[in-house]
């Protein structure tokens, strides 16, 4: 039964990390066009976006009392076990029970950075726009549900920042460079064609272009009069 349940919390923790990358991942401008359209999980991934002190409160918030309650669920039902038999193997009782604990503590951290983390970022990357939208919603309730905690958290957070004179504010302005990193992804991807890319790409040269560089001197314009007949144009 306890290794169900530490297997469980493990999930859990899981859930929190592979929604936090999901969401960090997801693209502002994709979760802003859903949310127009009325989807209800963009509009969720939208407000935890537009309030990331309240989010990663609610995540740290989650996975650290999941990563308490892991440990004491794995000493209780592991440590005493292990330190008997350490102390089967002749070790003194104190460090039969001190070796027992870091050994618990260790694989017990183990098993949350692999499952409860690496792996679950890894899935949330995958696919951040539909896991985020998915997840957004029980999330804002989680923040509701603990909404005294969670604000304790917000206003020590943005107080340290203000101490260090750091903005807490989400920058929303995107880059010439980031619009051209989006879609050279877009052309790998198979999503734009090279030929939109290109055409993309020159308007925003046209900015950097001189006026005479696309303009032909009058001097050296060549012409015909419509009203010539074919053989004066040909002439």
């Amino acid at each position: 039964m306890d290794i169900v349940l530490i297997l469980f919390l493990t999930f859990l923790s899981g859930v929190f990390s592979m929604t936090e990358i999901a969401v960090v991942s997801s693209r502002r401008i994709r979760i802003e066009a859903l949310a127009e359209a009325g989807d209800k999980g963009a509009l969720a991934v939208k407000r935890l976006q537009d309030n990331p002190t309240q989010f990663f409160s609610t995540i740290q918030m989650g996975n650290t009392t999941i990563a308490l309650l892991n440990g004491i669920v794995g000493e209780g039902a592991f440590g005493s076990g292990l330190s008997a038999v350490f102390e089967r193997w002749g070790l003194g009782a104190a460090l039969a029970s001190g070796l027992s604990t870091a050994v618990v503590v260790v694989s017990v951290t183990y098993i949350t950075i692999v499952f409860g983390e690496l792996v679950s970022k890894r899935i949330g990357q995958t696919a951040p726009e539909s896991i985020a939208r998915f997840m957004a919603r029980p999330v804002l309730l989680l923040a509701t549900a603990a909404r005294p905690f969670v604000a304790l958290l917000e206003i020590s957070t943005n107080l340290v920042l203000k101490l260090l004179r750091i903005s807490g504010e989400v920058p929303k302005d995107v880059t010439e460079a980031e619009i051209q990193a989006h879609l050279e992804q877009g052309v790998d991807a198979g999503i734009i064609e090279q030929h939109e890319h290109q055409m993309v790409r020159n308007v925003f040269q046209l900015d950097d272009r001189q006026l005479t560089s696309i303009m032909v001197p009058h001097a050296d314009i060549e012409w015909l009069d419509a009203q010539d007949s074919i053989d004066v144009a040909v002439q």
